[in-house]
């Protein structure tokens, strides 16, 4: 039903945080979804509160990680085995039928370097698996529909050496 005496909050099921999500006009919520993703708004009389920030960058915008990366398969049905590679690449097509057919769990591990250490988001892509991801040591978060969007907390990233891990379930 249409309100427009009551305040929309956007609750964050994986952070349980909330805040007031923003509106075009009184009554009006413009809502962008990715890819099974979903949302919950809450109509409260509360109006006092942080404001929802709800940056979305440019799939293009990003910078590429150029360094060597570690896969560990972990085949849910075959013996686990290692890939080493200087690019990331998708399974499907794959000329090893190992990883064209795989199923199960990926750990993928790089260490790479920066000059400057102003990321604020993590882009894997749309995906239709399950990802999970830790940076130097701190778990970013899980995410297991549309757009792999993960936000890094201010301070995580380091002028030097960063060290990156990706579970991928399929």
């Amino acid at each position: 039903y249409a309100s427009t005496d009551k305040t929309a909050w956007r609750w964050d099921p994986e952070s349980g945080e909330r805040s007031i999500y923003p509106t075009r006009d009184r009554g009006v919520l413009d809502i962008r979804l990715e890819a099974l993703e979903s949302i919950l708004i809450v109509l409260d009389d509360s109006d006092d509160g942080p404001a929802a920030d709800l940056v979305y960058p440019d799939e293009g915008s990003g910078v590429q990680i150029d360094s060597e990366w570690l896969l560990e398969f972990e085949p849910f049905r075959e013996d686990p085995f290692e890939v080493a590679t200087a690019r990331l690449f998708g399974f499907g097509g794959h000329e090893d039928h190992r990883i064209a057919s795989f199923a199960g769990n990926v750990e993928y591990h790089t260490t790479f370097e920066l000059s400057e250490a102003d990321w604020t988001f993590l882009d894997l892509g749309r995906e239709r698996h399950v990802s999970a991801v830790t940076l130097n040591g701190y778990e970013i978060g899980l995410k297991w529909w549309g757009r792999h969007l993960y936000r890094l907390p201010e301070g995580i990233l380091r002028v030097g050496d960063n060290e990156l891990e990706i579970s991928y379930t399929t």
